[in-house]
């Protein structure tokens, strides 16, 4: 059956075969093949934001059969749009892993279009989009009316934002951490370290009795992203003729935290409104509230040391990557119950 959910596995495919078209191309380094693979990149795009519009489709239609299961009556069009639009297909942990998903697409294509050799910077936005896609898929994705206090219109640019900002925060630190790689600020040792690190606690969660697929798909996330540096560290291939230049890397983090920085101030602003609304009060110190609070702040000390002290750009970039696990830790380890549970806590899987 034609569905949202067969249009997100099919551009998981069309993902999966653009991200080992590029790795395929760091060798050949043919700009036809670039090319080719940024068209199929751009289709998988378009085919999951159809899928996400189809699936807000599928939301409404659920509203609709509920509110008439409860023996109300429609009482004009009017009345039938909002309720066909009012459930966003970004509501559960299912929709808000696809959405995310979305958001680091629809970024790097835009550093894509932006930036010379922006491809290098995708393979890992790639791993990030599929891995998000791979725990949307672990939920059965049924569709349920919205709890009343997801009822509000503030949820379409509260969670829009969030899926920006933090899509271009992992950009950034994906751009900051390839500038102190290719500057040599970072040592092949210490890459080493990082990358046996990750896999010996990617060994210990395989244990029976700290088994987590989210854990795990984190943490192969980032050891397949330590290996493939230190491989490129280690070979005879021209760092510049894959990657962007240092200047072009520290310009596309920058403009990505000034993103982030941006739309964060958005989340917060509307979450506190959104809060009000729904529960009475502006701010709770909810474990989420907290980690988008921690993520503002710490942009905001980079965006204030970069411009009023000339922090180095090496400095500048440990900010930014430091931003990243802020960001795992407010939007995946509360959404997922990793160190806290709170109101935005969806449970782990």
């Amino acid at each position: 059956m034609f569905s949202s959910t067969y249009l997100y596995n099919t551009s998981s495919l069309l993902y999966v075969i653009v991200l080992f078209g590029y790795l395929l191309n760091i060798g050949i380094k043919s700009s036809t093949l670039k090319k080719i693979f940024t068209t199929i990149l751009s289709i998988g795009f378009i085919i999951q934001s159809i899928g996400i519009a189809l699936r807000w489709l599928e939301s409404g239609l659920v509203e609709v059969h509920s509110f008439l299961a409860s023996s109300n009556e429609i009482q004009s069009r009017l009345h039938y749009l909002v309720l066909l639009t009012q459930h966003p297909p970004w509501s559960d942990l299912y929709e808000i892993m696809i959405f995310m998903s979305w958001g680091i697409i629809f970024v790097s294509l835009i550093c894509e279009m932006k930036w010379e050799n922006a491809s290098f910077i995708n393979i890992f936005s790639l791993l990030f989009s599929l891995v998000a896609l791979g725990l949307a898929s672990l939920n059965k994705g049924i569709t349920k009316p919205l709890v009343p206090a997801l009822k509000s219109w503030w949820i379409m640019i509260h969670v829009i934002s969030a899926s920006i900002a933090y899509a271009a925060g992992i950009i950034a630190a994906i751009s900051s951490l390839l500038f102190l790689i290719s500057s040599k600020s970072i040592s092949t040792r210490s890459l080493l370290i990082g990358s046996l690190s990750t896999f010996v606690l990617f060994l210990l969660l395989l244990m029976p009795d700290y088994y987590s697929s989210w854990d795990l798909a984190l943490l192969f996330v980032i050891f397949i992203g330590c290996v493939l540096i230190m491989v490129i560290r280690l070979s005879s291939i021209n760092h510049s003729s894959i990657m962007p230049s240092q200047t072009q890397l520290d310009h596309i983090s920058y403009s990505n935290i000034l993103i982030s920085f941006s739309f964060t101030t958005v989340v917060l602003i509307t979450g506190c409104l959104w809060a009000h609304y729904a529960w009475g009060r502006y701010w709770g110190w909810d474990p989420k509230e907290t980690g988008a609070l921690l993520i503002w702040l710490t942009y905001a000390f980079y965006l204030h040391t970069r411009l009023n002290y000339e922090w180095s750009l090496e400095k500048s970039s440990l900010i930014s990557i430091l931003g990243f696990f802020i960001i795992i830790a407010g939007f995946l380890g509360v959404n997922l119950g990793w160190f806290s549970y709170g109101l935005h806590s969806y449970g782990r899987s």
